[in-house]
């Protein structure tokens, strides 16, 4: 609610911490959530390594949103080192979780052919 500014003032400050307590608590959408706010630069310094880090700890913990957003972050080499066969791994891991975008993400690799033989 305070990263959104819904119900509450926006303060990413607030939504910061209590987002890192719920991620170092082992909630995995905490993780996923304070990745997005790192590779935003909401409210802190934009900060892909740390954004990846995250979005890895969202993805191990079962947060498939994570597993997209990893994916994108490999694909396009943002925090990591570009690895078209790994974006695709994690665009799976989401689409079979029920993440929309990490569907239409595999689908482009395919197209393109980038990390799979085009398809």
């Amino acid at each position: 609610m305070y990263a959104n500014g819904q119900g509450a003032k926006q303060d990413y400050f607030k939504a910061v911490v209590l987002y890192e307590e719920a991620c170092n608590s082992g909630e995995a959408s905490g993780c996923n959530n304070l990745g997005v706010i790192y590779a935003n630069g909401q409210g802190v310094k934009q900060d892909y390594v740390r954004a990846a880090d995250l979005f890895e700890k969202a993805c191990s913990g079962g947060e498939a949103r994570g597993c997209g957003a990893l994916g994108d972050m490999y694909r396009n080499g943002q925090g990591v080192k570009q690895d078209y066969v790994k974006a695709v791994e994690l665009y799976e891991k989401a689409c079979s979780g029920g993440v929309a975008q990490g569907c239409g993400a595999l689908g482009d690799m395919y197209r393109n052919g980038q990390g799979v033989k085009q398809d």
